[in-house]
């Protein structure tokens, strides 16, 4: 398919748009559409290239990471990887790892220790050490500045997390998006994930709460130094920063929500509680628990810290009043 818009040519135009935050299952989905060999676009969280996956030939994937050179208009696709894709009902294909994890010892640290081969089960920290010195942060500027990038942005069948393409950088609504780009996202099937199971959404991000980082922002907050140990020191310390936490991320997926609404962009929800993944035109399905943290709760310490966040994660949505994460909530719990 073919759209012109502005004069402008851009082959096989999106199909969907993920607008996940932060824990809201991109990655799930990004799986998805690669265990399923389904070209699409992944944005992790740097402003200075988005991923491109492409599948060459059957059962292989190669990842591209599209940079723009510093003072000129023009793209470079750096190949990252080029790999098998493996088969997720026969073969081991995902961890979970969060950089901090407070209830068993699945970290990145742990993770990346493991030998790594050729295939593409797993990218995450992969590239951190990449130099970047001949390019631009272009994703940190106003859209109508990089707009002649849209056709390598929209080609594929998903695109996941882009945030940019609202004017929005860190989370933060810093730009307005250009009548151009307005125009294309009315042309896709744009998607809004949330939890129904709010305590069970709650518990994942109390488990990546980041003492160091929580400890700057209060320092910040309050003018006051410290230095949390971990999330129980911080809850006995100062609540609010834990509630300050959690409320980070219900707000950053309701602001991009909101953007959607003040562009008159169209989109739908995604329970991804309830909701079945075959809308995405996929013929394999992951599981829902897929990429969940899927505790091991037959370990007594594993249960004892779970059962220490489930009990922050009921506190904390009943302080809160929080009993939807979408954007029509946000009337009644401030967030």
């Amino acid at each position: 398919m073919k759209v012109l818009i502005y004069g402008s040519s851009i082959d096989n135009i999106m199909k969907f748009v993920y607008w996940g935050a932060v824990n809201s299952g991109s990655d799930h989905l990004n799986r998805m559409f690669e265990f399923n060999e389904r070209q699409h676009i992944f944005n992790q969280n740097t402003p200075y290239k988005f991923d491109k996956f492409i599948y060459p030939e059957p059962k292989i994937q190669e990842t591209y990471f599209v940079y723009k050179l510093k003072n000129k208009n023009e793209l470079v696709h750096v190949l990252g990887r080029r790999g098998r894709v493996k088969d997720p009902f026969s073969e081991h294909v995902y961890d979970y790892a969060e950089k901090h994890n407070f209830v068993d010892n699945r970290t990145l640290d742990n993770l990346l220790k493991r030998k790594i081969t050729a295939d593409s089960s797993d990218r995450r920290g992969l590239f951190d050490d990449e130099d970047v010195s001949a390019y631009e942060p272009y994703l940190n500027y106003a859209p109508n500045t990089w707009e002649f990038a849209l056709d390598e942005m929209f080609d594929g069948e998903l695109l996941v997390r882009p945030h940019y393409l609202l004017g929005i950088v860190n989370y933060q609504r810093k730009y307005i998006t250009t009548p151009k780009i307005i125009k294309l996202l009315k042309q896709t099937d744009n998607v809004i994930p949330y939890k129904e199971n709010i305590i069970d959404s709650m518990i994942s991000k109390l488990n990546m709460f980041d003492p160091p980082k929580q400890s700057r922002k209060y320092t910040q907050r309050t003018g006051r130094p410290i230095l949390f140990k971990s999330i129980i020191d911080a809850y006995n310390r100062d609540k609010d920063t834990i509630w300050f936490h959690l409320d980070e991320f219900t707000r950053q997926q309701r602001d991009i929500e909101q953007a959607l609404q003040d562009y008159n962009i169209p989109y739908d929800y995604f329970n991804l509680d309830q909701d079945d993944y075959s809308r995405y035109g996929c013929d394999l399905i992951l599981d829902k628990k897929f990429t969940h943290p899927n505790f091991d709760l037959s370990h007594s310490e594993t249960k004892h810290k779970h059962d220490i966040l489930t009990d922050i994660a009921f506190e904390y949505v009943t302080v809160r009043g929080l009993t939807d994460t979408r954007l029509s909530n946000r009337i009644i719990d401030k967030i």
